[in-house]
């Protein structure tokens, strides 16, 4: 199976795999949305046209308001999807209004629920408990080193998500036990670096975030001395596809 690296304007990085993702960007002021068909191989039949709305890299601050969360939300949520996930960074610093935009992403709606995984933010912020907590009194599921089993018809969609996974230290050492060798596993990570070693651990889908790069994405560029994947930002373009596939 080959997987492309797909980047979304908003920190929002795809690794493809008939799913249909939704990365709501911010293109200045607005909230766009993006969509990404993702073709899998083999796709089970009941999960063929699932639908995927995901927010990242929210940064709700001063400089990202929450009138402007509110109106990416109503965007989502026209979209219908059958999954929404968070993946990360919900604010930017300590003191910034983190159950007021809980609150906000509460409001999406979505056949499957709402999910998602912490980023460096919420340790720098350290907050990740307290956004756990208010996540799961408004329904949001935040994914620590957890998984979660959909299912969908007859088919069974095995949702994964790790914390944020710092530099310096091997990547996804506890996501060996999250997965599920008969169905398909899609794994929440905020750090988009980590997608390689979840693709050689059978993952078949990484939703991320963390670099906002419009027109850019990620290449591997070797290991550091733990054996993570380095990676360096390139311009998306024709000539690089080959370059951008990497083979399980």
């Amino acid at each position: 199976t080959a997987y492309e690296i797909l980047t979304c304007d908003w920190s929002s990085d795809v690794c493809s795999s008939d799913l249909t993702a939704y990365a709501i960007k911010r293109a200045g002021q607005d909230a766009q949305v993006r969509e990404v068909e993702i073709e899998v191989p083999n796709l089970a039949p009941d999960l063929d046209g699932l639908r995927i709305v995901q927010l990242s890299d929210i940064h709700l601050s001063p400089f990202y308001t929450v009138v402007q969360l509110r109106r990416a939300v109503d965007q989502a949520n026209e979209l219908s999807p059958s999954l929404a996930v968070v993946t990360g960074d919900l604010i930017s610093s300590y003191g910034d209004p983190l159950e007021v935009g809980i609150l906000e992403l509460s409001r999406l709606r979505a056949n499957a629920g709402i999910f998602g995984c912490h980023g460096n933010h919420e340790i720098l912020a350290e907050v990740e408990r307290q956004a756990t907590e208010l996540g799961a009194r408004r329904g949001i599921h935040f994914l620590r080193s957890e998984a979660a089993l959909l299912r969908f018809g007859d088919a069974n969609l095995n949702l994964a998500g790790v914390d944020y996974q710092p530099k310096q230290r091997p990547y996804l050492n506890d996501v060996a036990g999250l997965l599920r060798s008969q169905d398909f596993n899609l794994l929440l990570s905020h750090n988009p670096d980590a997608l390689f070693d979840a693709s050689r651990r059978g993952v078949a889908l990484v939703l991320s975030g963390k670099y906002d790069l419009p027109g850019k994405t990620l290449r591997l560029s070797g290991t550091d001395a733990y054996g993570n994947p380095m990676t360096e930002i390139i311009p998306r373009s024709e000539e690089h596809t080959s370059e951008l596939q990497s083979h399980v």
